[in-house]
């Protein structure tokens, strides 16, 4: 099964408030099959991040 592969690191809301942006990683695998548009999947990888460690995505990076 091919997958899309993204780095993307969360903040939480009041780290950001303060200025500050403490940011947790996360490797995050998106089937191809569902989301075959790269854009797309990074937007549900974001997502799938902030909803197991809270807070906010601040930087989504595709992996080669």
């Amino acid at each position: 099964m091919e997958c899309w592969s993204f780095d993307v690191s969360t903040s939480l809301h009041d780290d950001v408030k303060r200025g500050v942006i403490a940011r947790r990683w996360s490797r995050v695998h998106v089937s191809v099959e569902e989301f075959p548009d790269w854009r797309v999947a990074a937007q549900v990888a974001a997502n799938m991040a902030a909803s197991i460690h809270g807070g906010m995505p601040t930087a989504v990076l595709p992996r080669c």
